[in-house]
C-alpha cells in the first residue's frame, strides 16, 4: 500500500537536493509503488538500517523538520501541551526568520 501520490514524491524529492537518486528511487519503490520494504531492501541489497535510515530521512523531510530537531514525546496536561507547541512555533518563526 503506498503512502504517497507520485506528484508528492516529486514535490518532496525536490527539497532534498543532496539525497543520493539511487536513494530516491527506492524511498518511491517503498513509499509510491508501495512495495514491502524488505523486498525492496533485497533488491538493492540494503541492510534494514540502511532502508531504514532511508526512510527516516523521507518522513523527516515530509514533516518539514529541521536538521537537528530532536522529536520529544511525552504526555502533558492540556496547558502545559499548549506551552510547547507554543514553543516550537516560535523556534520555527526564529528559524524562518534566519534564513530570510
Amino acid at each position: 500500500m503506498s503512502t504517497m501520490t507520485n506528484a508528492e514524491f516529486s514535490a518532496l524529492a525536490k527539497k532534498l537536493t543532496r539525497m543520493e537518486p539511487e536513494s530516491l528511487e527506492i524511498a518511491r519503490a517503498v513509499l509510491v509503488d508501495g512495495r514491502q520494504q524488505k523486498d525492496v531492501a533485497q533488491e538493492y541489497n540494503l541492510t534494514k538500517q540502511r532502508l531504514s535510515q532511508i526512510m527516516r530521512r523521507m518522513m523527516l523531510a515530509r514533516a518539514d523538520v529541521p536538521a537537528g530537531w530532536t522529536k520529544v514525546e511525552v504526555w502533558l496536561p492540556p496547558s502545559a501541551a499548549r506551552e510547547v507547541k507554543a514553543i516550537e512555533e516560535r523556534e520555527r518563526q526564529a528559524l524562518s526568520a534566519e534564513a530570510q
